[in-house]
């Protein structure tokens, strides 16, 4: 470990747009980032020395020419380690694939940041000081631990796990060197975040640990295990993409919230006006994507604010009935009176639909006066309450019965039901107590999210609870045949990096699709 407090270290750097991505090396750049950095967006913690000495454990920064649209925090060993080439190259691909990636040296930081205790914050400082200078958008980080990286990304993930998006990892071994003694998951438990490993299950310490997902190499090369370790993050920060960390509630920060508001109310105050009601509304397992963001945007521009939860979060580790109800009653308690209105319309997708009729009858009497209605996107038949890897593949989730569900909630309850005439695993078709509307498509309603926006608006008129179903709903007599058995196809599941066609006009959070050979990385 140097001993020197103002080492030469090197920062990668972009350089203006050029016809083509150039990213150069240049020693003793690390002093001038620190200057930009207290210039540009200040040191929030100028007060405590350290504050600007943490950046001198930052190796590199590769940035993307064009907007940034996910930041990779990649630790790795120092430059004797045998990881260093590795890191250069990992960054260059992702930087390539719209990544903030900030590599940092897990001994310096461990040494500058006060030891194990402070690491985690310090590592989100870094993360978001850079991100600011960089304008990137607030998103969760990732952590990306190559080797002995992988200690100090396992201690962040067990000590924040609200507060990065997931971890990915590659060479993990239960003798890597661990300074900070940070316990691998044990056999049969959940991992506390989302969890991705570039290995093989039968090679990785993991395979027996609930929550991970491997990606194993195509072969036993180097550019294998970069093509899958490049491949492994791109399909974590693909998840949650649309998540909005600056819009957290203050009061509720042990809630995944993310706020959609109109635009009276950008301010994140109430508007003059205060609103009809305002939709809490429930992710699926994806996270907070695509989907959930088009649908919440149409809602707050037709003035219902929107609070958004990632129940990729939210529903990492089961929640009883009886807890969601009583965090929804919390959300409900802090936003009306922020908005100046009780009325409120519960609201959610897939797996976020499919936990809504449990947990709605158990709310207070005097909140479910004022619910308007319940807004269930594609609700499946049967579910549980906290995310599995196989939700994402298509497979049942759980045992417990959403149509028996559906039937014992009271009348009082008016529940509008949207799904995909392809959508085999439907509750909405087989319910005959709902308001059924049917599209066209499968799980994600053929993505007319200008209809199914208007459609759960139309909750909020007065005769919304005696309302008859709209022309072209379908009651359960009268529902589409099923199709034949078969696994739900990727295309009704939530999409896949790079694949999603959105309007220009659009920001587009998504991650571009890896290289066709993918192992021809530079």
């Amino acid at each position: 470990m140097p001993h020197s407090p103002f080492p030469a270290r090197s920062v990668l750097r972009l350089l203006p747009p050029a016809p083509s991505r150039a990213l150069i090396v240049r020693p003793g750049l690390m002093l001038t980032l620190l200057l930009g950095l207290m210039i540009f967006g200040g040191l929030r913690a100028m007060a405590q020395p350290q504050s600007s000495a943490l950046f001198l454990a930052v190796t590199s920064i590769a940035e993307p020419q064009d907007d940034i649209r996910s930041t990779a925090l990649l630790l790795a060993g120092g430059a004797a380690d045998a990881t260093a080439g590795r890191s250069e190259t990992i960054a260059r691909t992702l930087a390539d694939m719209h990544t903030l990636v900030i590599t940092i040296d897990p001994d310096w930081l461990l040494d500058l940041g006060g030891g194990c205790e402070q690491a985690t914050d310090a590592l989100l400082y870094i993360a978001q000081e850079i991100g600011k200078r960089r304008e990137a958008a607030p998103r969760a980080p990732v952590l990306l631990g190559i080797g002995e990286g992988t200690a100090l990304a396992r201690l962040a993930a067990a000590t924040r796990p609200d507060q990065f998006k997931g971890i990915v990892t590659q060479d993990l071994h239960r003798d890597l060197p661990d300074t900070c003694q940070t316990a691998l998951p044990e056999a049969g438990r959940k991992t506390v975040l989302r969890w991705h490993d570039a290995a093989t299950d039968a090679a990785s310490v993991l395979q027996a640990v609930r929550g991970v997902r491997f990606y194993p190499p195509a072969e036993d090369s180097t550019e294998a295990r970069n093509a899958a370790l490049v491949q492994a993050y791109l399909a974590l920060a693909g998840t949650d993409h649309a998540f909005d960390t600056g819009t957290r509630a203050q009061d509720l920060q042990d809630l995944p919230i993310t706020l959609h508001l109109p635009e009276a109310a950008t301010d994140h105050s109430a508007a003059d006006t205060p609103p009809e009601a305002f939709v809490i509304f429930l992710s699926g397992d994806g996270g907070w994507a695509n989907f959930d963001e088009e649908i919440a945007d149409r809602l707050a521009q037709n003035g219902l604010p929107v609070i958004g939860i990632s129940t990729m979060r939210y529903l990492w580790q089961e929640r009883s009935p009886d807890r969601i109800a009583a965090d929804m009653t919390r959300i409900h308690s802090h936003f009306a009176a922020r908005f100046g209105t009780q009325n409120v319309i519960l609201a959610g997708f897939s797996l976020g639909a499919n936990v809504t009729p449990f947990y709605a009858p158990l709310l207070p009497a005097t909140l479910r006066e004022n619910v308007l209605g319940l807004a269930l996107l594609s609700p499946e038949t049967h579910t549980g309450f906290e995310v599995v890897m196989g939700g994402w593949l298509g497979q049942k989730t759980g045992s417990r019965d959403v149509v028996a569900a559906l039937e014992a909630l009271p009348p009082s309850l008016h529940v509008l039901c949207l799904y995909g005439r392809k959508d085999q695993y439907s509750a909405c078709p087989t319910s005959p107590s709902v308001t059924a509307l049917a599209f066209e498509g499968g799980h994600h309603l053929d993505k007319n999210y200008d209809r199914a926006a208007e459609a759960i608006l139309g909750l909020r008129l007065p005769d919304a609870q005696e309302a008859r179903p709209p022309a072209d709903a379908l009651p359960a007599q009268q529902a589409d045949p099923a199709p034949a058995p078969s696994v739900q196809t990727d295309a009704d599941r939530p999409p896949a990096l790079g694949t999603v066609s959105l309007p220009v006009s659009l920001p587009v959070p998504l991650l571009p699709p890896l290289p066709a050979d993918t192992a021809a990385l530079p």
